[in-house]
């Protein structure tokens, strides 16, 4: 940006500042111009490109501190350190797992278990888990026939007299390991004395098959053939944690990019970012739970439409997005097609190409959304 057309600040020891008419002219035409969006079928990179371009925001205005008399201004509030994790709110520390807060002196395990000792939060997850649960509102796996965590942090320091009766048979059936203080010999030991298994050759192995076998056929007696219906169970909907992941997630990004406040460039990107991750999770769920969840973005996405998801708001900073170009891409593609399908022109639908703008997703999740986009949106 050459020195003609960067905005100063009015030099304090100056009585009077004369202005160039050109240039106040030129600036004069900047503030009153007014972006307009009306190609929706229009290239992304550019639409966020113009939309930077249009729109004044205090952030946008680049200052070359070198040539600059205007003093540097303080690190956003989010990103100072403040002080040891005892001293945080609760709120403070909810933000900071949720990635709004950052303080890079600060350990996430840290932050972790200052808030396992205030709330209730699972034992058995790691730092990570946790983080990803808080982000992404993502459980950990657990097994498939007894439905223990796969991973348990706290595992590996319990004794074999310690683990539940599901983990004996998750660990019987291969689907957890022995690990730390739990080895094959005391699980089998401790199996065994548990279970009443009385066989010959007492090797880890042989109790792991036998206690199998038990729990099998205990399975079996528990629900007689005549008790078992052949109904298929229909898939289910959004849970309340779903629901409340989504919602929490589009007002956090409503609030974070209000037009006509000042939001840097960092703050923007961030702030795209965390609803690209609402948008993975929801294309994580499953049939009627992820229509039902799109279908809930779009009421939202209508609401929003004349402020953070206008035409001429809505591809903010979506450049500057730490994440692959074919991420990008699919993140203002969804951003697309709910600007179509909350159009009150309903002519619109028919100048876009559906496939063609969905191309960057897998082929399942591309078909799922198609159908949405086409016939039920």
């Amino acid at each position: 940006m050459s020195r003609s057309n960067r905005k100063r600040r009015p030099n304090p020891q100056s009585t009077q500042v004369e202005a160039d008419p050109a240039e106040s002219t030129t600036e004069a035409a900047e503030e009153t111009q007014t972006p307009e969006a009306t190609n929706y079928a229009s290239d992304f990179t550019n639409a966020a490109v113009k939309d930077n371009e249009t729109a004044v925001e205090v952030s946008d205005v680049e200052v070359d501190p070198e040539e600059s008399d205007v003093p540097e201004e303080p690190a956003p509030e989010t990103t100072v350190s403040l002080g040891p994790v005892k001293d945080w709110t609760t709120e403070q520390l909810i933000s900071f797992l949720r990635g709004d807060l950052q303080d890079d002196k600060t350990a996430a395990a840290d932050v972790v278990a200052e808030y396992r000792r205030r709330e209730t939060l699972e034992p058995a997850w790691s730092t990570q888990q946790v983080l990803t649960y808080f982000r992404e509102g993502v459980e950990p796996d657990r097994t498939e026939r007894s439905g223990v965590w796969v991973t348990d942090v706290t595992r590996m320091n319990r004794e074999p007299t310690n683990w539940s009766d599901a983990e004996l048979e998750a660990w019987a059936f291969n689907e957890i390991d022995a690990k730390g203080k739990a080895t094959p010999q005391t699980l089998a030991a401790e199996a065994r004395q548990r279970f009443n298994i009385n066989i010959s050759d007492p090797t880890p192995n042989r109790v792991k098959a036998e206690l199998a076998q038990q729990r099998h056929r205990f399975q079996q007696e528990k629900v007689s053939p005549a008790e078992v219906k052949t109904e298929p169970t229909e898939p289910q909907g959004l849970t309340e944690m779903n629901r409340t992941f989504i919602d929490d997630a589009i007002e956090r990004y409503a609030e974070r990019v209000k037009p006509r406040m000042p939001v840097t460039k960092k703050e923007g990107r961030l702030a795209q970012q965390q609803l690209d991750r609402m948008f993975r999770y929801i294309l994580n769920l499953e049939g009627p739970a992820m229509l039902e969840a799109l279908e809930r973005f779009k009421e939202a996405f209508k609401k929003h439409r004349d402020d953070v998801f206008s035409p001429s708001y809505i591809y903010r900073y979506t450049d500057a997005m730490a994440l692959k170009p074919l991420d990008i891409e699919t993140h203002n593609a969804l951003l697309e097609l709910f600007l179509v399908v909350t159009d009150p022109i309903q002519a619109r639908r028919k100048q876009i190409d559906m496939r063609y703008l969905l191309r960057g997703f897998k082929p399942d999740i591309s078909d799922m959304l198609h159908d949405y986009f086409a016939n039920h949106a």
